[in-house]
């Protein structure tokens, strides 16, 4: 490496150290311990529960970063204790807790929260969090209520707009036949979410109720104490060798399993208002984008000018446009506006979006009337509607889409969490909001417009959104974006986007740090966002391998938080892209290829500076020979690393 981009920085975007991770049991079960928190707790090869750690919610949502101190872990042979001080600041909160979790050999967890506020600050949570894998949807459940009401049921198989179970004191649930799990709590009220709507692979359980009054006042001085319980029932029977035995990957290409119809998709325009260089349209050309998408506010006087230049860069790049139109509540006046604006459009109108500049989800009226209108302005394009936020707004409305081409709404993988692991679980739910979304909109075609790696704004907010503080990048920027973390989410996130119902997806941005690649003139923040002038991101090769997609194949992995892929026929070749999700090396079997003629291109940490800055010849490097027996090929990558297989 070199001293612009060390290693760690090629990998994840930052020098910042990755958490330790310590592997834990406790009887028959095993888990992690990392970041204050326990991770995958499974029994045998059943996963029981994703997650349980404690989160401190500020009065906008916002989660209050922890520090972790003192730590002291204890484990022997199938037991263990650890201790933590876990520390929260942030403007005006400082919050503490001391947490103790201890695992037993009769497969017991137990773990214990005990907060005091250092200051007085306006909460919406404080508390614990459990959070159920997705891959319980649809299984049998009971719920013990505070009351003592006992009630059965099932984890929802599409997604729940709202709380599928509340005031929640103990919690079973049937991972696998014959496989228990009961979680209990204590010291608060808690109810359970179906967190797919976010982009979360989880349902879970939190305190406060939402029904309760929120921002909540807590005063210096204020203690919290809660406690959560995790016990495998019944008799488990321990099996040492499949907790050691080394499970093999295995991602299976179905040659046989070709779709023709799958999404087309674009690109957003930089939201530095800056035009696209000459050399930048060149570079964003090769990847064939579908449409631009742009914003336009017809209240906003500055808004027309940036529609004209989103024109001016569609037409550079040979796509049409996507248009998020915001409308007040003077539409038919807006409307007028619109009509005119239009007829200086000279790139094509692929796409209306119709929002609302205050409602998460546009009022009925001022759809019906947008729609009709929009009709006689742009006879060929595509009017849809839904929310510019996450698909939980969708989800939630009671918009009526009759009428329209399709229905809409954004994704990201940081509503909730911002660690690596959280976000390479949340790829599955792309294709999980598309079918739910589908199935809402009883049929109608699903676009996710944008698709990002960190939300954009904030629709949640209950006060004003404080500005980034010294140190730390504006809110919708993450440095992994210009990293081989990000091209690798990518890969998950267009392979679901692929195989889901979805008709179009916009990407990310253009160029600039939430793009695909760095600005001419730089980054604003060097030492936060450490690319380089002109430097091509890893995710702008993904793209580009994708471009000019004929067909997708049916990829599936057996270990999808650690291997992902996609699969497509371009310029008659099979295509297949195959993402690393961790930070470490693994080896993963690639089973279903017709060939033995294939040929093996990879971009890691050992290639990933030639394809940043020397993108010719990164493209046009067909890779070497790759041995394939009986359609089998054994690949070993590096942390984050993408291997691209070609064949005829």
């Amino acid at each position: 490496m070199n001293q612009l981009f060390p290693l760690e920085v090629l990998r994840r975007g930052s020098k910042t150290a990755t958490p330790r991770v310590v592997p834990l049991r406790a009887g028959p079960l095993v888990m992690e311990f990392e970041s204050g928190g326990l991770r995958y707790i499974r029994y045998r090869d059943v996963e029981l529960i994703r997650r349980v750690y404690a989160a401190v919610r500020d009065r906008n949502w916002g989660t209050v970063p922890a520090r972790v101190e003192e730590l002291d872990i204890q484990a022997v042979d199938r037991c263990f204790r650890v201790a933590f001080e876990s520390v929260h600041q942030q403007g005006e909160i400082d919050f503490r807790w001391r947490g103790t979790i201890t695992g037993s050999a009769e497969g017991i967890v137990d773990f214990h929260f005990h907060g005091l506020a250092h200051s007085e600050f306006l909460r919406n949570r404080i508390g614990f969090c459990v959070l159920h894998p997705a891959d319980c949807a649809g299984r049998s459940c009971e719920a013990l209520k505070v009351s003592g009401e006992l009630g059965t049921g099932k984890f929802p198989l599409t997604i729940a707009p709202h709380c599928p179970f509340t005031d929640i004191k103990a919690f079973t649930h049937e991972p696998a036949p014959g496989v228990q799990v009961k979680v209990e709590y204590e010291g608060e009220i808690f109810e359970m979410e179906d967190q797919r709507n976010w982009l979360d692979a989880s349902f879970k359980t939190y305190c406060t109720p939402l029904r309760l009054p929120f921002p909540a006042l807590v005063r210096r001085g204020e203690r919290v104490e809660q406690r959560v319980t995790v016990q495998l029932l019944g008799n488990p029977v321990e099996m040492e060798a499949s907790t050691s035995a080394v499970q093999k990957c295995v991602v299976t290409i179905d040659p046989a399993r070709v779709r023709t119809k799958f999404p087309n998709f674009g690109l957003g325009m930089a939201s530095d208002g800056e035009p696209l260089t000459e050399k930048e349209t060149e570079l964003i050309g090769k990847l064939k984008p579908a449409h631009l998408r742009v914003e336009h506010t017809p209240s906003e006087a500055r808004s027309e000018a940036a529609l004209q230049q989103a024109d001016h860069e569609a037409l550079a790049l040979g796509a049409g446009l996507e248009i998020a139109l915001f409308l007040s509540d003077e539409v038919e006046h807006e409307l007028q506006q619109v009509a005119t604006t239009a007829l200086k459009l000279r790139a094509p109108v692929r796409r209306w979006l119709v929002f609302h500049v205050r409602e998460k989800v546009p009022p009925q009226g001022v759809v019906d009337l947008a729609n009709a209108e929009l009709r006689r302005i742009s006879p060929d394009a595509r009017i849809g509607s839904g929310t510019n936020a996450y698909f939980t707004e969708l989800n939630r409305s009671n918009l009526d889409p009759a009428k329209l081409d399709f229905v809409c709404y954004s994704a990201n993988p940081q509503v909730h969490a911002f660690d690596d692991a959280s976000l390479m679980e949340t790829l599955p739910m792309i294709r999980a909001t598309a079918e739910s979304a589908w199935q809402l909109s009883k049929g109608k075609p699903v676009c996710i417009t944008p698709v990002t790696l960190k939300m954009r704004f904030n629709p949640d907010a209950t006060g004003a959104v404080e500005p980034p503080r010294p140190g730390e990048l504006p809110a919708p920027v993450d440095a992994r974006q210009m990293s081989l973390f990000g091209a690798a989410w990518a890969v998950g996130a267009m392979k679901h986007a692929l195989q889901a119902p979805i008709e179009s997806v916009t990407w990310f941005e253009t160029v600039g740090w939430r793009g695909l690649i760095e600005r001419e003139k730089g980054s604003p923040e060097p030492a936060l966002f450490p690319s380089a002038p002109g430097a091509v991101f890893p995710v702008f090769h993904v793209f580009r391998a994708l471009a000019g997609a004929e067909a997708v194949l049916e990829t599936n992995s057996s270990e999808p938080l650690k291997f992902e892929a996609a699969a497509v026929k371009v310029n008659g070749k099979t295509r297949t892209l195959i993402a690393n999700l961790r930070n470490e090396a693994e080896v993963v079997e690639v089973q279903g290829i017709p060939s033995e003629r294939v040929r093996l291109k990879t971009l890691d940490e050992r290639t990933a500076l030639g394809a940043m800055f020397d993108v010719d010849t990164f493209i046009s490097n067909a890779g070497a020979g790759l041995q394939v027996e009986g359609g089998v090929a054994r690949l070993h990558l590096l942390p984050y690393a993408v291997a691209q297989l070609d064949w005829d």
